[in-house]
């Protein structure tokens, strides 16, 4: 996918929250813009953060790849731990910003390593264990509360990061938001889960705000 698509679906993403983002190119000192995008590690990132959104997601079908492939979006997810490590020394984003990337690499190079290859078409699917959508929504948020906290407290954010953190984390709140899904979890934890979502919500207005400003 190019840039520019990539843009484009960023784009209609952050209308969507409400957030109204500066024009390509410009920053003010609320939430960056030239510093991140003439970054070549963050150009690398995205590209590759992109790609494996799009596998992640199944919007390159069911057998994404063949072995090489695979093997070769696996390197390239692991290398994005050096791109988070270099964009967050030179102080380009913040500690919350880095966390909060590190923590959907890790996702990504989770949903990659369990799609099949193109030479697995043909093999019968192993047994897997039965997923609850709603407990793994549940924990990937509670695992991220205390860090979108710290976002809507940051001094400075870039719209790119914060447009790339949110996807995975509105999915999941719109999960959580299901009965269905929610009817799902053990009537002891449905009440964490609304409440999760609920300050989820909440720190993600005050993100809105920030950005809007």
């Amino acid at each position: 996918m190019t840039r520019t698509a990539t843009t484009g679906i960023f784009r209609g993403f952050f209308s969507l929250l409400g957030l109204s983002r500066p024009a390509d190119g410009q920053a003010d000192s609320s939430h960056g813009g030239d510093d991140i995008n003439s970054s070549a590690h963050w150009k690398k990132f995205s590209k590759t953060w992109q790609e494996a959104e799009d596998i992640a997601a199944g919007r390159l079908g069911d057998f994404p790849f063949n072995r090489k492939g695979k093997a070769r979006m696996l390197d390239a997810i692991a290398m994005c731990a050096t791109h988070i490590d270099a964009l967050e020394s030179d102080t380009t984003i913040n500690a919350a910003e880095a966390a909060m990337l590190r923590k959907d690499t890790d996702r990504l190079a989770r949903a990659v390593e369990e799609k099949r290859t193109i030479e697995q078409a043909d093999e019968p699917k192993t047994r897997t264990t039965i997923k609850v959508p709603a407990m793994a929504s549940m924990i990937m948020l509670r695992e991220r509360l205390d860090l979108l906290g710290q976002l809507a407290q940051a001094n400075r954010l870039h719209s790119d990061v914060i447009e790339m953190i949110l996807i995975p984390i509105e999915r999941d709140m719109k999960t959580l938001n299901n009965s269905t899904m929610l009817s799902q979890l053990a009537v002891s934890l449905r009440g964490e889960a609304t409440e999760l979502r609920q300050q989820g919500r909440e720190h993600i207005e005050q993100i809105k705000l920030r950005m809007s400003a």
